[in-house]
């Protein structure tokens, strides 16, 4: 654990770490015998700051101070998350079965002037640290911590002390087919892990809900398109963009946003079984929309349909954002750095990404083309195909139309396909959790 204290005067008796802004503005990091300049300047965003941070190895410490006397800025949004992105970077601790032992350290920070800043200080912190939980979230064995359940009971721990502003349900297998949620049943139910859906409201507003949808999928073996044995060594993390909803909700609540939000994640194993679903199957989904599942491995743009359904049915939503490692093919178009943005709502799409990029998670807006429109409804049995048959390229596109047929008119919608950005060597990057809390707190 992390822990926090301030001071106006620096402890000669305990470690500290100095930083200090030279002529050039560039911030001088010195701890003991060892010296890092970082450049704090960027051209588009803070995110070029990062992999530079990146390189900056902090010795531990029980106790250490951040000796920020020296530095007239240090209250400055982007120059804080600079130092928490160092602070968590070097100090938190990943989830991992290793054999290690836990710490915990103690950062004081340093400065003449701190009391007037502490809760600005504090705020940046917790934008900071719901990232890195997010990750760990994100990073949960399938084997036992991270399967359907384990990952329900994780974020309900996470999320422990706002339970009086965050009201959660859960919904096992029986509720989902009660509530016929027929897609998400039909992705889970067969795995030894059965599914789950979880909800998540917090309402502080007089207006609609936003609801925030993250895909769950604990492990995804491609079900009867199976995956080869090397695209499934990462296949634990197809639940990021669940980790990051759930993460953002924890920030909204711990800011109180004058919001209304609620977040759906379904979690399941697509797993392979004599009774898993086969290829060209038709499953009613809960909208009365039928769907003809040419692929397996196209299951997350199936369970958040459901979902997609199911919220805007249970609530009144203003705007739907969807978040999922959904297509791999969204890094033909945009590599590991940028984030896919599909939306029926360009100028919102557009507030988006102002917001998102701002704060160093960078998204591209995309189209959906009316040609992808009609290649989801080439099924030969049903309304809609979750996978063409007939069409090889713009699957990222073909994706997200898929889910702009459950959106229900006046709905706006954003689409976030974190397939590229979400993992960095088998290990999340917590992509899109400031993005989502920036553009949420500018509401």
């Amino acid at each position: 654990m992390i822990y926090l204290n301030y001071k106006k005067i620096k402890d000669q008796s305990i470690k500290y770490i100095e930083f200090l802004l030279n002529k050039e503005n560039e911030l001088k990091i010195i701890e003991a015998e060892n010296s890092y300049t970082l450049p704090i300047k960027f051209d588009e965003n803070i995110s070029e700051i990062f992999e530079s941070i990146k390189k900056i190895k902090l010795n531990k410490y029980e106790k250490v101070q951040f000796d920020l006397s020296k530095v007239t800025n240090f209250y400055d949004k982007d120059f804080l998350i600079i130092v928490f992105e160092l602070i968590y970077m070097n100090y938190w601790q990943y989830y991992s079965k290793k054999t290690q032992n836990t710490y915990d350290i103690e950062i004081t920070f340093i400065n003449s002037e701190i009391d007037n800043y502490k809760n600005h200080i504090q705020d940046i912190n917790e934008f900071i640290k719901v990232v890195y939980e997010s990750k760990n979230l994100a990073d949960l064995d399938s084997y036992d911590d991270g399967t359907p359940e384990g990952f329900v009971k994780a974020v309900e721990e996470n999320l422990k002390e706002y339970k009086d502003s965050i009201k959660t349900n859960i919904y096992n297998l029986d509720e989902i087919e009660e509530n016929n949620l027929n897609l998400i049943s039909a992705i889970g139910k067969y795995s030894k892990n059965k599914p789950y859906l979880m909800e998540l409201k917090y309402e502080n507003s007089n207006d609609g809900f936003i609801a925030l949808i993250g895909k769950g999928i604990t492990f995804d073996s491609g079900g009867y398109a199976l995956k080869s044995s090397d695209s499934m060594r990462t296949m634990r993390l197809d639940k990021c963009g669940g980790a990051v909803a759930t993460s953002v909700i924890k920030y909204v609540a711990y800011k109180k946003l004058k919001i209304n939000l609620v977040v759906f994640v379904p979690l399941c194993e697509n797993s392979i079984g004599r009774n898993a679903i086969l290829p060209s199957q038709v499953i009613k989904s809960y909208s009365g929309k039928t769907i003809q599942i040419d692929n397996p491995d196209a299951e997350g743009r199936l369970v958040l349909a459901d979902s997609i359904s199911f919220a805007q049915n249970k609530y009144k939503c203003k705007e739907v954002i969807t978040i999922a490692t959904l297509t791999g093919s969204i890094t033909i178009s945009l590599g590991k750095y940028m984030t896919g943005l599909f939306t029926n709502n360009y100028d919102l799409a557009k507030t988006f990404k102002i917001n998102s990029d701002e704060v160093g998670d960078e998204v591209w807006i995309l189209p959906i083309h009316r040609e992808n429109i009609k290649q989801i409804k080439s099924a030969e049995l049903a309304d809609l195909t979750n996978s063409p048959i007939k069409s090889k390229h713009g699957s990222s596109a073909q994706a997200a139309a898929f889910l702009k047929e459950f959106i229900l008119p006046k709905v706006d919608f954003l689409h976030l396909d974190i397939a590229g950005t979400a993992v960095i060597d088998n290990r999340s990057s917590g992509s899109m959790v400031k993005g989502i809390i920036n553009y949420l707190s500018n509401k």
